[in-house]
């Protein structure tokens, strides 16, 4: 009765400090999550100190070239109006319009044509200002068509479109997201009648960062769906679906919230986290259930004590197999830090830390849960395979046709098509690239 008693202290300080501990580090790391942004730029694409990203910062600080070229919003005239941007009232509008963007906390500078300073002479004087501020109204047009630094640069050919250009104080992701949307609701709210587009480097750069974000959410949703379906459709119960919908959220939150706790940024490559996580987790899971499986008829009639004494013979008995296959996993990973792009190495060592991490995650909760967890196969898991016969009988045509297949698309390599623009990763009908 002693040893019994003592058991189940046991047992109950085990879960206890494994659910603290897991609970704990989750609620911490969740926390953070909000805070996780994402950053897109050409400089992921070269090493640290490559020729040309030296050179291109030396030809910047040698002729104080601007890093951002800003938002270009292009705004236009309704369709039902058949007049120009040279109207009075409407150039005014745009300089007050120029005056609120100027104002916006993480703008710059603003320049419209409403407010673009010109050497202008008018007789013996010469005159510095904007055409409103240093020509008569029914000069503007003509003096544009004259100057080519003006027409077709901040006007179209057909006087129907303008371009409005913000620069923006800081290149941070979550402040660029602000300030595009700050842009639109200005123009939104002061010229509700003309139709607008947002283009240029850093329109593209935070609407890509917003992308990516989203796709996070959307892998991390369809891996949920997906092994716990696979659970599901493996096991009679729920409990082992119930397990695998909470293992992927916490480890998944556990990462995501360390990144964002790091002040680490997600890369185009690192969209793909949550599954590389969410695979590894499972993959943890799934040995270490079918291991449980295959003995449960040593525990039954067991009191709870009892079956959690021998989960953990079960849970150290696979614990080195599971540590392998997640260690060889890591270091699979690792190696790629080894390449001076930074993008692939900082890939290579978060998706190496975090499938150790889903590694932890899986035999902490093992220890919180697996004596209470009932992994009865479905019937057809351990049916005959009658489908591989015919694979077995088709052995040397399908080895053939592989051959085939192989050297085929491997001859194709050759005529690879790598892209170099900068922003193909955008989807084909985003409005960002289209403007």
């Amino acid at each position: 009765m002693k040893s019994s008693g003592i058991a189940k202290l046991v047992c109950i300080a085990s879960i206890v400090a494994a659910t603290l501990c897991l609970g704990t580090t989750t609620v911490f790391f969740s926390s953070h999550i909000p805070g996780l942004s994402a950053k897109y730029s050409i400089e992921q694409f070269f090493p640290k100190n490559h020729k040309t990203l030296l050179e291109d910062e030396l030809v910047k600080k040698t002729f104080e070239l601007r890093s951002a070229s800003g938002f270009h919003v292009i705004v236009d005239l309704p369709d039902s109006d058949k007049s120009d941007w040279f109207e009075q009232s409407r150039l005014e509008k745009l300089k007050a319009v120029s005056n609120q963007l100027k104002a916006l906390q993480n703008a710059k500078t603003v320049l419209s044509l409403a407010n673009v300073e010109m050497a202008i002479e008018r007789g013996d004087e010469l005159r510095i200002g904007s055409i409103m501020e240093s020509l008569p109204p029914d000069q503007w047009a003509s003096y544009v068509e004259s100057n080519s630094l003006l027409r077709g640069q901040v006007i179209s050919k057909d006087r129907r479109s303008v371009l409005v250009i913000v620069e923006p104080k800081t290149l941070d992701t979550g402040d660029l997201l602000k300030l595009e949307n700050e842009i639109r609701d200005t123009f939104k709210t002061a010229m509700p009648e003309n139709p607008i587009g947002i283009a240029g480097v850093q329109a593209m750069q935070s609407r890509l960062s917003e992308k990516l974000i989203s796709e996070v959410g959307r892998f991390l949703i369809l891996c949920l769906v997906v092994f716990v379906a696979m659970f599901m459709a493996f096991y009679r119960h729920a409990s082992p679906a119930l397990f695998a919908f909470f293992g992927l959220v916490i480890s998944n939150a556990i990462v995501l919230g360390g990144l964002s706790w790091l002040g680490l940024s997600f890369s185009v490559l690192l969209s793909t986290l949550p599954i590389m996580i969410s695979i590894a987790f499972v993959s943890v899971a799934i040995h270490t259930l079918h291991l449980w499986a295959e003995k449960k008829d040593r525990f039954a009639g067991k009191d709870w004590a009892a079956r959690w004494v021998y989960s953990m013979r079960i849970l150290r008995a696979i614990f080195l197999p599971n540590l392998l296959g997640s260690l060889t996993t890591a270091i699979g990973f690792i190696t790629l830090a080894t390449a001076a792009i930074p993008a692939i190495k900082d890939y290579a060592l978060i998706v190496a830390g975090s499938v150790m991490i889903a590694f932890v995650v899986a035999t902490l909760m093992f220890v919180m849960s697996l004596s209470f967890i009932s992994p009865e196969q479905r019937s057809w898991i351990s049916q005959k395979a009658w489908w591989t016969i015919g694979i077995t009988r088709m052995a040397l045509p399908i080895v053939i046709a592989v051959v085939i297949l192989s050297m085929f698309m491997g001859g194709s390599a050759f005529r690879l098509n790598f892209s170099s623009r900068l922003f193909d990763d955008l989807p084909e009908k985003e409005a960002v690239s289209q403007a």
